[in-house]
C-alpha cells in the first residue's frame, strides 16, 4: 500500500480540531485530556489554554475541577515540566516519566544542603505534619518544622515520588507558589512502579500520537522527554494501531493513528478562524519543531533561544503575531501582526482582545496595536513571558 499523502493544510486542521481549536470543549477535564495535559510551567497558561478553547470560560471552573472536585491533578511529567491532568492521565505520566523527574528534583534538593538522610527525616515529618489534610507551603511547613532554610527542593522532590501533590496557589490565580497536601489523601492506592513503566510508555505514545499527529520519531522523544530509543520502542509496539504518512515539507516518517486517517483526508474546512494563545501553549509547544505553524523568518518573534513559545495571534491555524498584556500605566492589552493583516482579521483580533482583557483584568481595557517588537532572541531569560514590553506602538 502507498504511503498516504497529507497536505500541510490538511495536518493542520486535524491537529486543531483535535485540540478544540476550530470547535469549542464542554469544560477543562476534556481539554486537559486533548492536549495530554495542560502546560502548566506559567501558572495563567492553562487558564489562558481554556479561555482559547471553550466558550464562556470563567477561572472557577478550572479550580472547582482543580480544588473542589479534585478531576485535575498538577503534577510533573514530560520533559520534567509541570502538567495539569486527569486521574488515569496522571498515574499514566507519573509512572512512565518519573526516573526523568526525580533526579532532576534530587539535585535541586541537595543544592540547598539536603542530605539523603535529612531528606528522609524531613519527608516524614512533613507527611505527619500534613495528615490533619490541611493544606500547607513550603514557607509553612519550614516555620512548623522549625528549619533554618528552603523546603522547596524537598516538596517539589516530595511531588515526584508522589507524596506530596500541589494545592491551591498562595496568591491569585497568576501564582506560582502552592500549598501542599500528602499524595495519598488526594489520589490514594498510586504507588509508581518501575514495572509497570513499559506499559505506561506505550500508553503515553499512544496518547500523543492520537492527538498531535501526524508526527515523527522525533517528535515522540522530545515531546515525552524520554529519548530516541524509548520513543522508537513505543511506536513499533504501537505499529498495528499506526499508519504512516507523507506530510508535505516534512522529511522524516510521520505516524497517526490509522483510525483516524480518513478524518485527516477529509478534515473540517478553514474556517479564518482567531484564536489568542497563550505562552507555552501544547498547539505551538508540542511538536520538536516548532516553527511548524509558523511563517518563515518569524520563529525569532515567537520562540526565544530556548524554543520556548510566547503569547501568539492565530488565523486558521497558523500564527500571524503575538499579544501581551500590560498593566503600568493602565490596564491594556497589546497586539502585534507580522504582515499587518487585513482589516476583517484586525478587528477580529481587536474584538477578541477585549474578552481576554476583562478575563486578565476583571475590567474593560484599552486595545493597542503595535508596529515593531523586539525578537525574542535578542531579549534576556524570560522575555517570552513579555514580548511586547519594548516594542514600538502604533502612533
Amino acid at each position: 500500500m502507498a504511503t498516504p499523502a497529507v497536505t500541510t493544510d490538511q495536518a493542520r486542521r486535524h491537529l486543531l480540531a483535535r485540540q478544540y481549536l476550530l470547535a469549542p470543549a464542554s469544560g477543562p477535564v476534556a481539554v486537559a485530556r486533548a492536549l495530554i495535559g495542560l502546560h502548566a510551567t506559567s501558572a495563567p497558561s492553562p487558564y489562558l489554554q481554556l479561555f482559547a478553547r471553550m466558550d464562556g470560560f470563567e477561572r472557577a471552573r478550572l479550580d472547582a475541577a482543580l480544588y473542589e472536585r479534585r478531576e485535575l491533578f498538577r503534577v510533573r511529567g514530560m520533559r520534567t515540566t509541570v502538567f495539569i491532568l486527569d486521574e488515569a492521565l496522571a498515574r499514566v505520566v507519573m509512572t512512565a516519566t518519573r526516573p526523568l523527574a526525580e533526579p532532576s528534583a534530587s539535585v535541586f534538593a541537595r543544592a540547598v544542603g539536603v542530605t539523603e538522610p535529612e531528606y528522609r527525616k524531613l519527608a516524614a515529618a512533613i507527611e505527619e505534619v500534613l495528615s490533619d489534610q490541611a493544606a500547607r507551603s513550603a514557607a509553612e511547613l519550614k516555620a512548623e518544622l522549625e528549619v533554618s532554610y528552603s523546603l522547596a527542593g524537598v516538596v517539589n522532590l516530595m511531588c515526584d515520588q508522589a507524596r506530596l501533590i500541589r494545592d491551591r496557589p498562595l496568591g491569585s490565580w497568576r501564582s506560582s507558589a502552592f500549598r501542599y497536601l500528602r499524595f495519598d489523601h488526594v489520589l490514594p492506592g498510586f504507588v509508581p512502579d518501575e514495572g509497570d513503566r513499559p506499559a505506561a510508555i506505550r500508553q503515553l505514545a499512544a496518547g500523543y500520537v492520537s492527538n498531535y499527529g501526524p508526527v515523527g520519531e522525533e517528535d515522540v522523544a522530545w515531546w515525552s522527554g524520554l529519548g530516541v530509543r524509548a520513543a522508537r520502542k513505543a511506536l513499533a509496539s504501537l505499529a498495528d494501531d499506526l499508519v504512516e504518512v507523507a506530510v508535505d515539507g516534512r522529511d522524516e516518517p510521520q505516524w497517526m493513528m490509522a483510525d483516524q486517517l480518513a478524518t485527516l483526508l477529509d478534515p473540517p474546512p478553514a474556517n479564518d478562524g482567531v484564536v489568542l494563545l497563550p505562552e507555552l501553549d501544547p498547539y505551538v509547544m508540542g511538536v520538536k519543531d516548532r516553527e511548524r505553524h509558523l511563517v518563515p523568518g518569524h520563529g525569532r518573534f515567537v520562540l526565544d533561544r530556548s524554543g520556548n513559545a510566547t503569547r501568539t495571534i492565530l488565523v486558521d491555524g497558523s500564527v500571524v503575531g503575538v499579544w501581551d498584556a500590560a498593566a503600568d500605566p493602565t490596564p491594556e492589552i497589546r497586539l502585534h501582526l507580522f504582515g499587518g493583516g487585513s482589516a476583517r482579521h484586525r478587528r477580529a483580533v481587536e474584538e477578541l482582545a477585549v474578552e481576554l482583557g476583562r478575563f486578565w483584568f476583571g475590567e474593560p481595557v484599552l486595545v493597542r496595536w503595535f508596529t515593531a517588537m523586539t525578537p525574542l532572541d535578542r531579549r534576556k531569560a524570560g522575555g517570552f513571558l513579555s514580548p511586547l514590553a519594548d516594542a514600538s506602538p502604533t502612533a
